[in-house]
């Protein structure tokens, strides 16, 4: 009986044995094929770069354009909820991902939840493989920003600055002419640009030219380099020192009258418009204009030339002849009179004034007061003396005769 017993335990046994190895392979199946059907993923190893930017002669935004946090996007063949790295992280390990093409957008924040960096990068994905990919955020093009740029030259001692011209362009594109405000009054120590927004975030160049207007003197140019922040105006102050701006050479200019009347020299700038003096007067002769040469023959331009080296200028004198002018006077009130070209002639403004000469030479020339009348080209000229200012005029013929040039001149004055 006893026996009986000891065998049917030792069958039990052997039965739950086999029952639970059963049940442990049926398990270990279950498993070997959950594994055969479960998807294969890779990883991504993430690294936020920041665009480097030039700190020399870079004005930083508001807020310094600091990022706080960096915010991590994906597409790909399956929806991956975007990650928010931590405060002062540039690096991420995203693991799960599905084979194949995801592209990575990274966005970078301030502290008031301006976007101000972004970038994005591609990556391929195969099977178990965890693949490193880098991304470079660059200043943001999402939004707009503005700038606010003074430059501040009155440590220069150059007080000579009236006018300040530039140009801004943004990294890739085509300058566009800014308008500098003149600050500090007279004499101008100071410059701004400002653009309250408007300007596509990115990397800017800003371009100054520093003159002055009148002379036409140029001082120097400066360039720097700025970068533009969604929502943030970008401002600073740059400082122009004396080594910055050089300060203008003077030059002398002697005028040589060639035995006329003396006139005296002048100084001035480097690159500046020189001053026309007055017409000198000698007897006997016709004042022809200032030239470069004692021959006369490069005439100096007072409009257009500028000084840039000391300088002489030599005047050209026409020898005139004894030519006796006809001079009639219609008065305003229709009273012709005639005078003699030896008188102090006074006309009231609104006078005719004819002048003559007899019919004698090739060429006439008239001039009033040093301007060629257009179209008098006889012997006789009229003079409207309504068209002219109070005070003393002059009137000169230049005539040829067989190739000979001669010169005349008549002085009056229009009185009210």
């Amino acid at each position: 009986m006893e026996q009986s017993k000891g065998r049917i335990f030792k069958k039990f046994i052997k039965a739950g044995l086999a029952g639970f190895v059963g049940l442990l392979f049926l398990f270990l199946s279950a498993c070997d094929l959950f594994n055969l059907f479960k998807k294969p993923t890779g990883s991504l190893d993430i690294t936020v770069l920041l665009a480097q930017i030039e700190e020399e002669n870079t004005l930083v935004p508001v807020l310094q354009g600091k990022v706080v946090n960096y915010y991590v996007s994906f597409s790909g063949a399956e929806y991956k909820a975007p990650v928010t790295l931590p405060a002062g992280s540039t690096t991420l390990t995203q693991e799960g991902l599905e084979p194949g093409v995801w592209e990575v957008s990274v966005t970078g924040k301030n502290s008031g939840g301006a976007v101000i960096v972004s970038g994005s990068g591609i990556a391929t994905l195969t099977k178990g493989v965890a693949l490193p990919l880098s991304i470079t955020v660059n200043p943001s093009q999402i939004a707009m920003g503005g700038m606010d740029v003074t430059f501040d030259w009155t440590s220069s001692g150059i007080l000579e600055i009236d006018t300040v011209t530039g140009s801004l362009t943004r990294e890739g594109g085509n300058p566009s002419q800014v308008v500098f405000t003149i600050l500090g009054g007279a004499p101008a120590v100071k410059a701004s640009y400002s653009l309250a927004s408007g300007l596509t975030s990115g990397s800017y160049t800003l371009s100054a030219v520093f003159k002055n207007n009148g002379s036409n003197r140029e001082y120097c140019s400066k360039t720097i380099l700025l970068n533009v922040f969604d929502n943030l105006i970008t401002q600073g102050m740059i400082i122009l020192t004396s080594e910055d701006l050089t300060p203008p050479l003077v030059y002398s200019v002697t005028f040589d009258s060639q035995g006329g009347p003396e006139v005296d020299s002048v100084e001035v700038t480097e690159g500046a418009f020189l001053e026309e003096p007055e017409d000198p007067v000698w007897e006997d002769y016709f004042f022809a204009g200032w030239y470069r040469d004692p021959e006369g023959t490069e005439a100096w331009d007072f409009a257009a030339d500028t000084v840039t080296e000391p300088l002489t200028l030599y005047a050209k004198w026409i020898a005139t002849v004894d030519l006796a002018f006809v001079i009639l006077v219609s008065d305003p009130l229709d009273e012709n009179i005639s005078f003699n070209e030896d008188d102090n002639l006074e006309i009231y403004r609104g006078g005719l004034l004819a002048l003559s000469i007899p019919p004698s030479f090739d060429l006439y020339f008239w001039y009033l007061d040093g301007d060629l009348i257009p179209g008098a080209e006889t012997e006789s000229v009229n003079v409207d003396t309504e068209e002219l200012g109070y005070g003393v005029h002059r009137v000169s013929l230049y005539a040829v005769l067989n190739g000979r040039s001669h010169s005349k001149s008549f002085v009056f004055t229009v009185i009210n």
